[in-house]
């Protein structure tokens, strides 16, 4: 196995933690303790980093960390930002939740900062020295450890929190990290020189823009995974409407979420190869239209219960899952070496900007329609969407048959 990989698998880790911290145990905390709704949508602004990374991605590629401790430019920056996240979230216990609340939101935002530009050095690590089918499996692994840290910094700190207040929150935390972070610290030695280091000052966004098609692989991104999200996103609103309770939607979230995250790093790469690229992604996407179909149609005939909303949740997730280790892969195989960090991070940022817009748009026409013609729209849109799909990425021919030709 590549050496890169277990490294990869821990940094993944831990930049899911402080995510499903931001995401799912810090509003079920505050909002036990008594915070109003109004301050809790506040906290949607700790994810900005990472969908904002792409305008400082150019800098982590042109220049030199402040730590290197012996290892190459990019893992550098990665060890950089190590070492100022863990102090950083051990700073929360200094923190009230509720009466520092400005205070929490400020070391959760540089948390988020950190890791945000953590992923820029983690990707073009794995776009620099990996190639082919090394970026198939390097994308599974994001896939199946980045969920699994949602689920531990998100489920995992609110056991913590119900069993050991906020000090063990905290600490819980700070272990999850350490425990991300440590792979790299043990064998950075390995990781002294990369491929496709730039000359500083080289890298840019102007640079990506001027690539012949560019533009349209930042609408492609965009666009992919639009009906997929649609759907996705309104799943646990729909569980709410359907009665199911909070503990519930967490608990099965947590397990489908973790199960089928594994399943998708395990299976997908495979089939990649076994199927084709292409055979493969628009398989992942039409059968993610033809559950929400399902899903809208059952609304409309019977729609009591939560075990088939449930269901198609899991399998929403899988097929998002199954799709997007393909296309990250293909990303990478798409990156420039010289500049691996900001080509990778914009076309992971238009896809970030898509699933944004997807779930503004769901919840558009849920609240006008109803959830069962959102869904049945959802299923439509995605089978619509395919006669585009298929020519645009098949003009990635090349890049794509790469994925399952060249072993790295």
């Amino acid at each position: 196995m590549n050496r890169l990989l277990p490294v990869l698998a821990g940094l993944y880790f831990a930049q899911g933690v402080p995510v499903g911290f931001s995401l799912v145990a810090l509003p079920a905390i505050l909002y036990g303790a008594g915070v109003g709704l109004g301050q809790l949508g506040m906290l949607g602004v700790l994810i900005m980093p990472w969908a904002l990374k792409f305008l400082w991605a150019p800098q982590i590629d042109n220049r030199t960390p402040p730590v290197r401790l012996g290892a190459g430019r990019r893992a550098g920056w990665v060890l950089t930002c190590q070492l100022a996240a863990v102090p950083a979230a051990a700073l929360l216990l200094a923190v009230d939740p509720v009466r520092d609340f400005t205070w929490l939101l400020a070391v959760l935002f540089v948390l988020n900062i950190l890791f945000a530009t953590q992923d820029i050095a983690t990707d073009a690590l794995a776009v620099t020295r990996l190639a082919g089918r090394g970026w198939l499996s390097a994308n599974a692994v994001q896939g199946g450890a980045f969920s699994v840290g949602l689920v531990a910094g998100g489920s995992g700190t609110l056991l913590a929190y119900a069993l050991l207040g906020w000090p063990g929150t905290v600490a819980c935390l700070v272990l999850l990290l350490v425990a991300g972070l440590a792979p790299l610290w043990l064998s950075r030695a390995h990781f002294s020189t990369e491929q496709g280091e730039p000359a500083a000052g080289r890298a840019s966004i102007r640079r990506f823009l001027r690539r012949k098609g560019s533009w349209g692989l930042l609408a492609l991104s965009a666009a992919y995974k639009l009906p997929l999200m649609m759907g996705y996103g309104l799943v646990s609103s729909l569980l709410v409407h359907q009665g199911a309770s909070y503990t519930t939607i967490s608990v099965t979230a947590a397990t489908a979420v973790t199960a089928v995250s594994v399943a998708g790093a395990v299976v997908a790469p495979r089939l990649t190869v076994k199927l084709g690229f292409h055979r493969y992604l628009f398989t992942a996407l039409a059968l993610s239209a033809v559950v929400w179909l399902g899903l809208g149609a059952w609304l409309l005939l019977a729609g009591d219960g939560i075990v088939v909303p449930i269901v198609a949740q899991a399998l929403g997730y899988l097929f998002v899952t199954s799709a997007a280790v393909t296309v990250y892969a293909l990303f990478m195989a798409l990156s420039n070496q010289g500049q691996a960090g900001t080509d990778y991070t914009l076309l992971y940022c238009a896809e970030a900007f898509g699933n944004a817009a997807a779930g503004g748009l769901a919840g558009a026409i849920a609240g006008a329609l109803g959830f069962a013609p959102t869904f049945m729209i959802a299923g439509a849109l995605g089978l619509l969407l395919l006669p585009v799909l298929v020519p645009a990425f098949r003009r990635l021919r090349g890049p794509a048959e790469e994925l399952t030709t060249v072993t790295a």
